[in-house]
């Protein structure tokens, strides 16, 4: 299973902008599944935001994961 560091480590490179699943699977090499998994285990324990909205990668309205930062606290 991929690394919760390594999905964090995906989501600094795109300036914290809202990536898909199937976007940081590819650029992990795993499945949509397994990103699904642990991107929702990171935003139950607040470490990232998982929401509707459109992926800054292949531009497809779907859920995306970003960062928590100070300028994008949800709430």
């Amino acid at each position: 299973m991929v690394a919760s560091e390594q999905i964090q480590a995906a989501l600094q490179r795109t300036a914290d902008a809202p990536v898909c699943d199937d976007c940081l699977a590819t650029w992990a090499g795993t499945s949509p599944q397994q990103i699904a998994q642990v991107c929702q285990q990171l935003a139950d324990h607040g470490d990232l935001d998982r929401e509707q909205g459109t992926c800054t990668n292949c531009r497809q309205a779907k859920i995306v994961n970003s960062v928590i930062t100070s300028t994008n606290v949800p709430g």
